[in-house]
């Protein structure tokens, strides 16, 4: 039986440009990008309290009724009478444990 030990051919690692592709493209397709873009919308119905309703309020919406449903980003207001289709597309729930200061996010 032979005792020849096999030698490892050497591997070569291949060296990316990914570093600088991905710092000439930094920013790109947020040209238009403002902060209404990344509001998240919230439907509320209107309540006799709401800002919404009080014509001394800068918020006040002209038209709008108690019972009316309010879109926060868009502002509009949909009367009491008429349906919303709300369809929930994600839903993500997370807790974090405090262990002697180390965070451990479950």
């Amino acid at each position: 039986m032979s005792q020849a030990v096999a030698q490892k051919e050497k591997t070569e690692v291949a060296v990316s440009n990914l570093s600088s592709l991905l710092e000439e493209e930094a920013g790109a397709g947020l040209e238009n990008f403002t902060t209404d873009d990344m509001q998240i919308p919230f439907i509320r119905i209107l309540q006799a309290l709401s800002p919404q309703l009080n014509k001394q309020d800068s918020m006040y919406i002209k038209g709008a009724e108690q019972g009316d449903i309010f879109n926060t980003v868009t502002q509009e207001v949909y009367k009491a009478e008429v349906w919303l289709l709300y369809l929930v597309i994600l839903r993500r729930s997370s807790w974090s444990l405090h262990l002697d200061q180390v965070v451990v996010v479950l």
